[in-house]
Formats: C-alpha cells, structure tokens, sequence
C-alpha cells in the first residue's frame, strides 16, 4: 500500500508518522484529518492554510486545508508539529449570506450563491435538485448554514468533495459501492454489530393536518330587531353570503372594509357576522350561508404489529397536509417505518470508497438481518504500517418510506416551502479612509524652527431633489443623481 501526504503539493510523507493519521467523516458535517509530523529543523515547516492530501493507491482519502498547528519542542533540533486540518467545506464558513429567494428550484439557489459569495472557489457541478421553494431567506448567516437549510427543508443531503465540488442529493439515491454479506468479505469478521431497538415503536398512528374546505352549509337565525352580532358554528375558508328575510346584503372584512360600504361584517377568526342595522325581528329569517374549514385528521394501524407488541400510538401534526389522501399516504409512510423494531449498528473494514450518508445493505444469516442502514460516519485509523482501518457508524434506514414520500410531495408541489420573514435585507457599506501627511524640516545649528499651522478642510454638498427609486443595487454617479435603492413590499429589491 502506496500512502502519500502532500502538503502545498510538496511531499512530506517521510516526515509524518502514518501510525498517527486519523480521518473522521460524520454525516452532514466537515471531514476532518489529523496527523503527527517529526522535524529534525525548524525550516520548512508547514503554514496555516495550506492544503493538504492524503492519497492511498492514488485513491485520494483526503483533501483540505491546515486550521490548527501545535508545534512541541524535543530534544535538541528535534521537533514534533501536531496538524488538525478540515477538508475544503470548511471555506464555506468564510462566507455571510444576505439574500431572498422567490419561486426559485435548490438547483438555482445554490448555483446563485455559489456566484455570488464564492465564484472561483467553488463549483456545483453535482447539485441535483429541481424542488421550488415558494419563499426563502438568508440573513447573515454563513453559505455553509444556507445549504444545511436548504437540505433540511427538502429532506437532502450535501458535502464537499474533494474537487470543492458541491454535491447535493437526495438521501435515498447514494448508494454505497459494495454491500455486506456473510461471505462477501468487506468487513472483517466478528466486526459487525447490530442493535435492535423497539423505543420507537409506532403502529397506532394519528396525523392532523391543515385544513381543508368543506360542503356549502347555511346557518340559521332568527332576528330580534337589536342583536347585531351573530356568532357562527363554522369556520368558513372565504366570504360567507348573508341574506335577511330572503334579501341577500352585501357583506365586508370587519376591521378591514369601510363601515359605511357594506351591510353586515365577516370576521375569519372570531367566527361571526356584525350587522350595521340589526335584523328585523323574524323566525329563522337570517341565513349565512359558506364553505366550512375543517382539520385533516387520519388514524391508520397495523394490526399485526398491535398483536405482536401491544398499542404503541404516536400523534403528529403537520400543517403542510392539504387534502384527506396525502395525510393518509404520510401517516402511511410513518407506520411502515415504525410497525417493527429499528436498528444501528457499526462495522470495521479494509475496503476503500464508503462516505459518509450512503446506503448500505446488510444480509447476514448469521445475526438475522437484511435492512437497508444510512452511514452516520467514518473513522480511518491505521492499523498497521500498510494498512488502514475504517470504522464505520450506521443508522436505520427504515424512514426511507418517509423521505421517498416527502421528496415526492416536495417536487410536485403539494408540500410548498415557504418561510414567514419580514425583516429587511440591509447590506451595510462602509468606505474606511486614510490620511497620512509627511513633511520634513532641515533647518541649521542655532536656527530657530518657525511655528507652522497647518488645517484640513473637507466640502460637503447636499440636495434637498425629490429622490427616484430603482431597482438596487445602485450607485449614485454625481450629486444631481436623484436615484436611490428603492424598497417594494418591506424587501430592498435585489
């Protein structure tokens, strides 16, 4: 086995002890490698920064940047330099993210930001993601939190490869290159751990959703000739009609349509109807007539499973539920993942190619598993002065049925992200200025040096022009430049 470590592209492999190389993968997080170098001098020592790669067979293990350096004194020259470096999605942290985004797919969100905050560094050649995000917003937080949200809206995953190529997929298409069996040796024998675990056991399921529009219904009052507000049983989804001894009155927003301009008010929220004139007295002659909301709410069960294990109920609401079918289908998606016991288990191998947030399938007579399980990370160590180790951490697979369902709603639109943000986008700018004046004063033995006063006057013009609003950004070219950024819907254009 051919290890190399290159440091600036320079190979220092003779100066690392390989015992000391440790690389750790997690899921949704920034790999990391650290490793011990010996110096017999002081010259030539790494900087922060650097790049670093770590090659096995010419199979690149690791590719990153130096972050932390601990450089230990020994004897005499001697010196020991312990480096800790994160790979290339650690630069993503260097960025501040401001923006907004409209009816937009991931695929152009990310290709935006990538061009924005960090063009020429970055690509997003493997960015895989043709969901539409209604409304989105990043207010000053890094590109690496930008795309943690993105993927935890749409249920994917991400990572940085070692080309600083983004790559963003969804959770169930990364399969790993090789599967484990009983026989097929990739994985070192007696490594491989299972646990059975029955504390999420759901096989009772209650989802309530939103709500949904419902038969036209008519209530029915009677008139007093003094009762102006009459309170409704139902919560209409839009304007109710409203007709008073079979004479249909015009009917307003109460707090919102003017007093004067309609003869009676509908409130959403409180659920009444005012009248401007009390209706005349009558039996049933007041009908307010509209469309009830009601809540989705659907309960499914697996009665194999409440034989075998008792009833285990489990209650969720989700808003984003619009219709009786796709609440059936999620509480669905949920009881197939939880009816039976899940499972994590770990496993050792030589075997090269796995990362972190694959899928990988486990077939083992021996332990009586066959279940797809997610790679939660890895741990390289070596073991040995030619070879490496991988431990490896895994995670059930069995909310596939869920992702699959999400993913699905997601792209054809039934499930809409859509984030509630006011606050305005400022973008602040400031000019920093310099001034620094030189002068030198010879003068002879004796000379007497005359007093000197010196001032720095700056002229300030202003213009009291009615400014006109475009699009920002903008830069004023001169003082009768009236434009300024304009600001539409509490949002500075961009």
């Amino acid at each position: 086995m051919n290890i190399e470590i290159k440091i600036n592209d320079v190979d220092r492999t003779n100066e690392v002890d390989v015992s000391t190389i440790y690389k750790n993968e997690r899921m949704g997080a920034i790999s990391t490698l650290d490793f011990r170098m010996t110096k017999e001098a002081i010259s030539d020592i790494p900087e922060l920064n650097q790049e670093v790669k770590l090659t096995v067979d010419s199979n690149i293990l690791f590719y990153g940047i130096i972050v932390k350096m601990e450089k230990r004194q020994e004897i005499g020259t001697l010196s020991r330099l312990f480096i800790s470096c994160n790979d290339f999605g650690h630069n993503l942290n260097r960025y501040i993210v401001s923006a907004r985004y409209n009816k937009k797919t991931v695929n152009e969100i990310i290709e935006d930001l990538v061009s924005k905050y960090a063009s020429g560094d970055f690509t997003t050649t493997n960015v895989d993601c043709d969901i539409e995000v209604e409304t989105i917003v990043f207010d000053k937080i890094t590109l690496t939190e930008s795309l943690k949200r993105l993927a935890s809206l749409t249920n994917y995953n991400w990572y940085v490869d070692y080309n600083k190529d983004i790559n963003f997929f969804s959770r169930t298409d990364n399969v790993a290159p090789f599967n484990l069996t009983d026989t097929n040796g990739n994985y070192i024998y007696s490594s491989l751990d299972v646990v059975e675990d029955l504390s999420q056991l759901r096989n009772k399921v209650l989802i309530r959703g939103g709500e949904i529009e419902g038969n036209n219904r008519s209530e029915i009052f009677s008139g007093d000739g003094t009762r102006e507000y009459f309170n409704l049983s139902n919560k209409f989804g839009t304007l109710p009609t409203v007709e008073v001894d079979g004479v249909g009155k015009t009917v307003g927003i109460d707090f919102l349509d003017q007093e004067e301009a309609f003869d009676c008010f509908w409130d959403y929220n409180n659920r009444y109807v005012r009248f401007v004139v009390a209706p005349a007295v009558g039996s049933d002659n007041v009908v307010i007539d509209g469309k009830p909301l009601y809540p989705v709410i659907i309960q499914v069960q697996d009665d194999d499973s409440v034989d075998k294990y008792g009833v285990a109920e489990f209650f969720k609401e989700d808003r984003k539920i619009r219709s009786l079918e796709e609440g059936k289908q999620f509480a669905t998606a949920e009881l197939e993942a939880y009816k039976e016991e899940i499972f994590e288990g770990s496993f050792e191998t030589y075997q090269h190619g796995l990362k972190a947030g694959q899928i990988i399938n486990i077939n083992s007579d021996a332990i009586g598993v066959d279940e797809d399980f997610l790679i939660q990370s890895i741990a390289l160590t070596m073991q040995s002065k030619n070879r490496f180790i991988y431990s490896v951490k895994l995670a059930t697979l069995k909310t596939i049925g869920i992702l699959e369902y999400l993913i699905s709603q997601l792209l054809i639109g039934n499930r809409i992200i859509k984030e509630d943000f006011d606050e305005i986008l400022v973008k602040p700018f400031f000019v920093s200025e310099i001034l620094e004046i030189d002068e030198t004063h010879a003068r002879e033995t004796g000379e007497t040096m005359p007093l000197e006063e010196m001032q720095i006057a700056e002229d300030m013009e202003s213009s009291d022009n009615e400014p006109v609003y475009v699009y920002a950004p903008y830069v004023p070219t001169m003082l009768t430049d009236t434009k300024v950024k304009g600001i539409f819907n509490i949002s500075k254009w961009q």
